[in-house]
């Protein structure tokens, strides 16, 4: 056996780049509509809000600090719910939250308390001894 073995050198390594057809056709495809979209490149995605319903304006008929409880106990409700919606992947937030809350409408005409159980909220942030039998819009539920 030699000592010394040479190695034949036969140049820097190539990469064959060849094209083929996407495997999803861009027409059935919403995201790959979307990346291959030229006037959507290089702007950020716009994060999908759900609506505030909090209107501090809004007069309820209650005394001063009820109503005070129940905006207080509306923004809670309405930071949790935009929280799980972020959660949730665009296009899909509405049907993801029905699916494990129920729809946002039924979810509003609901007891405050019952809304917070079923959001599994923090009951301390917001004195829902006072708001037993009112749902969401502050109107009296049986």
């Amino acid at each position: 056996m030699p000592a010394e073995t040479k190695r034949k050198v036969l140049g820097p390594p190539y990469a064959e780049v060849s094209e083929s057809p996407p495997l999803v056709d861009p027409a059935k495809s919403r995201r790959l509509r979307g990346i291959l979209n030229p006037e959507n490149a290089g702007r950020p995605k716009q994060p999908e809000t759900v609506p505030v319903a909090v209107d501090p304006d809004h007069p309820f008929d209650f005394p001063e600090d009820v109503a005070e409880d129940l905006l207080r106990a509306r923004r809670v409700i309405d930071e949790e719910v935009d929280r799980i919606m972020r959660f949730f992947p665009e296009g899909r937030k509405k049907n993801l939250f029905k699916l494990r809350f129920g729809t946002l409408e039924e979810i509003r005409a609901m007891e405050v308390r019952a809304i917070f159980k079923r959001l599994k909220l923090d009951s301390r942030r917001a004195n829902l001894n006072r708001l037993q039998k009112i749902n969401y819009y502050g109107q009296k539920v049986s």
